[in-house]
């Protein structure tokens, strides 16, 4: 069960073996061949292109929705509202040729999004996963998630945050779900 009050006033919930090995592996095979479609991050910024910002891949995908809806609902032991879910690949070598060259992502909150947010991870790395920042402005993390395989990490979009990339890797993928 989720500690809702903590992850509202800026605590998280990490659920390690989020997915069973069998519906992780399948996951895992499935998101290396969606069609996605080429983007940025935060998706609310005009830029003159993608590069100018934290150059992504997107995509959503009943099925894939579906599944994380029931395994957070699970969690909560409740119904969600609002349940949103995106499939996000992030190539390196774009990410070397944009704006945003460097480990952390644009710092951002999801307070247009729903309350909650979370980050379904795919590859291991302490380089990598996601930074939470006090403030949109600051320029280091105040706490860094690594990135492990099928761990959840559950926490409130409103806060600041960034994704890590972990250049030792070609791609990255995560699953990123947002809901009241």
């Amino acid at each position: 069960m989720i500690n809702e009050k903590n992850v509202l006033s800026g605590g998280f919930h990490i659920q390690p073996g989020f997915l069973s090995n069998n519906e992780f592996n399948d996951l895992n095979d499935k998101i290396k061949n969606l069609d996605y479609i080429e983007t940025h991050q935060p998706s609310n910024l005009q830029l003159g292109n993608r590069f100018q910002g934290y150059p992504c891949y997107e995509k959503n995908d009943d099925s894939i929705t579906k599944l994380m809806y029931s395994k957070v609902k699970n969690l909560f032991e409740r119904d969600l509202q609002s349940f949103q879910c995106i499939v996000r690949k992030v190539v390196g070598e774009e990410l070397k040729m944009s704006k945003v060259n460097t480990q952390y992502g644009i710092v951002h909150s999801d307070n247009e999004n729903p309350t909650f947010a979370s980050v379904l991870q795919f590859d291991q790395t302490t380089n990598g996963g996601t930074a939470f920042f006090e403030n949109s402005w600051d320029k280091h993390p105040d706490i860094i998630v690594g990135s492990y395989p099928n761990r959840l990490l559950i926490y409130n979009g409103c806060r600041h945050h960034a994704p890590m990339y972990d250049f030792t890797y070609k791609q990255r993928y995560v699953i990123a779900s947002f809901w009241y």
